[in-house]
């Protein structure tokens, strides 16, 4: 009865704890969604919020990386590893979230860094372009005690491989190194939150920009038109004048 009791009290706060976080990484994201809103600038309003982006799904550093610039936070590799890590995501994420929670495993460069960045969660803000925020968790050692080897071998015996009777009852223990603290759905959800809110602002950001080109091109073309115009004007009265002298010069040269 005991056991029953803790276990669901434990229960009970492990879901309390996890309320807590989904509810600091939704205002969290609504936080940043106004400010890129009213800035109209990525890179400002993730860095602004870099601290609370990081720690709100338990990272220790993060990194942005927004049209080609790299923004660092926290604990992280170097900027050359994450631009590094960023050209293999580009290759390799082909969905929208990533986790992992032993990177070298699937990207053996990773095993530098693997003790600032064993765990690595990915954001692709669009599919197809270069553009990632990524979250780093440090690895941790982890220590089994088994009551005997798991991994027993096998012998031989006449009648073939058998696994032999254990010879000692000493605790066997397994250490697991190079792997973070596993991503939880919470995490992944956050990252997904996140997604559209910058895909939207850098939209955004993109039709302006294009917009200014235009009046930018519009301007250039009624000033060329202006000038050519002008020009046109100007030459007019030096080529009549060329054309009168030149017709007096045709007439006095008859004989």
């Amino acid at each position: 009865m005991l056991a029953r009791v803790f276990s669901s009290r434990i229960a009970k706060a492990e879901e309390e704890d996890e309320r807590a976080r989904t509810t600091a990484a939704h205002n969290l994201t609504i936080r940043i969604e106004e400010k890129m809103r009213r800035d109209r600038d990525v890179i400002a309003a993730l860095t602004h919020a870099g601290h609370d982006v990081a720690t709100v799904i338990g990272a220790q550093g993060c990194a942005f990386i927004i049209r080609g610039e790299i923004v660092l936070l926290g604990i992280t590799p170097s900027r050359r590893q994450v631009a590094d890590l960023a050209t293999w995501l580009g290759f390799h994420q082909s969905e929208q979230v990533f986790a992992a929670d032993r990177m070298a495993e699937l990207y053996p460069e990773a095993a530098e860094f693997h003790s600032v960045a064993s765990g690595v969660l990915s954001v692709r803000i669009t599919l197809g372009s270069p553009d990632f925020v990524l979250w780093f968790r440090p690895s941790v050692v982890q220590v089994i005690t088994w009551a005997g080897n798991p991994e027993k071998p096998l012998h031989e015996t006449e009648e073939g491989k058998r696994i032999s009777p254990r010879r000692s009852f000493e605790s066997w223990k397994q250490t697991f190194e190079n792997n973070s603290e596993a991503w939880t759905e919470a995490d992944r959800k956050f990252a997904s939150e996140l997604r559209p809110v910058i895909a939207e602002t850098l939209f955004l950001r993109m039709n302006e920009e294009v917009l200014r080109l235009n009046l930018e091109l519009a301007r250039s073309n009624s000033d060329l038109a202006s000038f050519a115009y002008t020009v046109s004007h100007d030459l007019q009265e030096p080529v009549r004048t060329i054309r009168i002298y030149a017709q007096m010069a045709a007439l006095s040269g008859r004989p």
